[in-house]
């Protein structure tokens, strides 16, 4: 995909995006993005209104591409009958869709998602005139497990393989680092109501939220909420 602006006094072609999805043997998941330019830079690495076919002889630049696979392992459903309140309106089925990733099924006793995701990046260096080509990396997991029916812990974390410069004086203290944004949460089913606690255990952002509230979408926005930071006390969340 591209678009023309035509409005634009100069660089009026945006970015050819590319982007891929499928899926292998019903478990793993591959997406692939990536983003080109039509356009030449200067010796900064601004944009600059030349065609690199002109100036190059080049189509495009690649910009950045980006590739993720993702893998999935769950148990088998839990045969449990069917409740009233599983018929939903299509308002109601829309709002959990969009919020899939924060909901826990409590039928299914236990899954676990893993994902590994690998980003190239190209920057202009200054002091060379040259670009360079910077790979990041980084393998993330989520999981829960449903303890006696209506209870459920899960956990949200991941391992960082580039460095996180403005981080790193933390994790050394903590002996964590390169470690992502770890968030521990407890979830109880109250059939009508709901309420979870999440936990972030170490890090900059070490912190906590208590929630409870209604369990129909309708009505998400009646809540108590109870937060607290826990790290650098000069930070909110």
């Amino acid at each position: 995909s591209s678009s023309k602006n035509f409005l634009a006094d100069s660089l009026k072609w945006s970015n050819l995006s590319m982007s891929a999805f499928t899926t292998i043997a019903k478990k793993i998941t591959v997406n692939y993005g990536s983003s080109y330019s039509f356009y030449d830079r200067d010796s900064l690495g601004r944009p600059v209104d030349d065609f690199l076919i002109k100036t190059r002889g080049k189509l495009a630049r690649m910009d950045g591409t980006n590739l993720a696979l993702g893998f999935r392992l769950q148990s088998k459903n839990k045969k449990e009958p069917k409740r009233a309140d599983t018929n939903l309106t299509p308002e109601e089925q829309n709002v959990i869709a969009q919020n899939q990733s924060q909901l826990i099924d409590f039928s299914v006793p236990w899954n676990l998602n893993l994902n590994y995701n690998v980003r190239l990046a190209r920057t202009r260096n200054v002091l060379t005139g040259e670009d360079d080509i910077k790979t990041t990396q980084a393998i993330t997991f989520t999981g829960d497990v449903t303890i006696m029916t209506r209870w459920a812990i899960s956990v949200n974390s991941g391992y960082d393989m580039q460095e996180i410069k403005f981080a790193d004086f933390d994790r050394r203290q903590l002996g964590l680092r390169n470690f992502t944004t770890t968030n521990i949460g407890f979830h109880w089913d109250l059939h009508c109501w709901e309420f979870s606690m999440n936990f972030v255990p170490f890090g900059i952002r070490k912190s906590y939220m208590a929630q409870i509230n209604i369990k129909s979408p309708l009505l998400q926005d009646l809540k108590f909420q109870r937060r607290g930071n826990l790290g650098d006390n000069t930070l909110l969340y």
